[in-house]
């Protein structure tokens, strides 16, 4: 193998070494900067979410304070009425009932909205899970292609071995087969001489 072909190669090879850095390089800077933008929207969700729990509890505190100033008025309405006649009991005892009533359908209004919020999150999850495993998928794919060009080029660079092998032992038989030659060549012409 003469002196150019080696630079030759060794440029080319230094080119698909280039290149490669250069791909590996900008792989790395897409899985960081979507790694970012996923901890940026899982962070979003989790003050949301911090801001939705917050906003429940207050509204909780603000129903029980408002549920006890309620409860007081009618404790003082129903000992007000139990004294002035039986008749006005017997429609407290209904009011009450029907105030359980509303309490019922308030909570199980409040269990709705909480299921709601829970199935929310849930789509959420799924969403961030279907999302990785997107990217992890895309990554993979990647990777695979990565190899498979890595493969290509070592498989190049043994092809290119053989061949300079082959070159190099076809050049010693001719290189020998010349210096046979050459021997026999002046061989004759020393007897020729004598």
């Amino acid at each position: 193998m003469d002196r150019e072909t080696a630079e030759e190669i060794t440029r080319h090879f230094d080119v698909v070494a280039g290149s490669f850095r250069s791909e590996v390089g900008t792989l790395r800077q897409d899985l960081s900067v979507v790694g970012e933008s996923l901890r940026s929207e899982i962070g979003t969700l989790r003050q949301d979410l911090s801001g939705v729990g917050e906003s429940f509890r207050s509204e909780i505190g603000t129903l029980r304070q408002d549920l006890s100033g309620v409860a007081e008025s009618l404790r003082s309405e129903i000992g007000t009425l139990r004294r002035d006649s039986d008749g006005v009991a017997e429609s407290l005892r209904s009011d009450i009932g029907t105030l359980r009533n509303d309490f019922n359908v308030a909570g199980k209004s409040l269990r709705l909205e909480i299921g709601t919020l829970q199935r929310q999150f849930n789509v959420l999850d799924q969403g961030l899970r279907s999302e990785i495993g997107t990217l992890q998928r895309h990554f993979n794919v990647v990777a695979e292609s990565l190899r498979s060009e890595i493969r290509t080029v070592a498989e190049g660079f043994v092809s290119t071995n053989e061949r300079l092998d082959r070159m190099e032992t076809g050049m010693s038989e001719r290189f020998g087969d010349l210096e046979a030659m050459i021997r026999l060549s002046f061989g004759e012409l020393e007897r020729r001489i004598q």
